[in-house]
């Protein structure tokens, strides 16, 4: 799974920024520098609307926890939860970073025609493939079953 958002992360972003650079509709490097250091404040506030839901869904704020992961490729930050929540909860939990930091910019971007800021709510999306990978595996849960955030592996423990 990582290392198909990696690949899913190349095609979608350095591409076309790659291609914006030498049609010379980005003119100056700086934009890219500041582009790419968007991205990577964007990773950590994903991490941070994973645990503002978890608080919306009545989680004790001491039971969310914040990290990063260094033994994968790139070091990429995450958010855990030891607390039981219902799948319906969990749903909310994974699908928002991929709506307000995916969806919205890229919908932002076509509105306004700007090609970055498409390929940022794009990359973005792909960011949040492992969230809908996981919530592709609950679908068949019941709202009300009873799940915990696996403490090591991407998913979810039934309880």
């Amino acid at each position: 799974m990582y290392i198909v958002s990696i690949i899913l992360a190349i095609a979608i972003e350095f591409v076309p920024l790659m291609y914006l650079l030498n049609k010379g509709s980005i003119k100056n490097d700086f934009v890219l520098l500041y582009f790419l250091l968007a991205v990577i404040i964007a990773m950590f506030l994903h991490e941070g609307i994973h645990a503002i839901m978890f608080l919306h869904e009545g989680i004790d704020k001491k039971r969310v926890k914040f990290g990063i992961t260094w033994w994968k490729i790139i070091p990429t930050p995450y958010t855990h939860c030891d607390a039981e929540i219902n799948a319906s909860g969990y749903r909310k939990v994974l699908i928002m970073p991929f709506i307000v930091l995916g969806v919205i910019p890229l919908l932002i971007g076509i509105w306004i025609n700007s090609a970055l800021v498409i390929i940022f709510g794009a990359t973005l999306i792909v960011g949040a493939v492992g969230d809908l990978m996981i919530m592709y595996s609950i679908r068949t849960l019941s709202p009300k079953q009873k799940i915990v955030d696996h403490p090591k592996l991407i998913g979810v423990r039934l309880v």
